[in-house]
């Protein structure tokens, strides 16, 4: 599915970027996208906005059939799935939810609310070699 996201990095960019799937991935159809993040190593980064995506009309829609049929966005790093961590509930799921429906309980509306999560943060973990 094509989600309404940032431009496309730099073709420059991109030609680093191609890479092979393996057998499964081209089975199951899984397409290799580029994402827009950058992440220097050993540094810390402050939240950076990427960009300003409008949805409207047929796109709107669509996004909230996606949002209550509970569809994932799943991310890589180095060729290893990222996931959707919490630490208080104890659990580790791979990606994250495209959004989420608040019931008219929840909201005080009449007709159930749409939210589609647009923040992300990054927590990148790995073990340094000793020297």
């Amino acid at each position: 599915y094509d989600l309404p996201t940032c431009p496309d990095p730099a073709e420059k960019i991109q030609k680093r970027f191609r890479q092979r799937r393996n057998l499964g991935s081209r089975l199951m159809g899984h397409k290799l996208q580029m994402a827009p993040y950058s992440f220097p190593t050993k540094v810390g980064k402050d939240c950076t906005p990427l960009c300003v995506v409008e949805v409207g009309g047929k796109k709107l829609r669509w996004l909230r059939k996606l949002v209550d049929r509970q569809y994932r966005v799943h991310l890589s790093l180095d060729q290893l799935p990222v996931l959707m961590r919490s630490k208080e509930l104890n659990y580790a799921v791979r990606g994250y939810p495209v959004g989420f429906k608040a019931p008219p309980s929840y909201t005080g509306l009449k007709e159930d609310e749409f939210y589609l999560y647009n923040h992300l943060k990054f927590t990148i973990t790995y073990r340094e070699e000793p020297s």
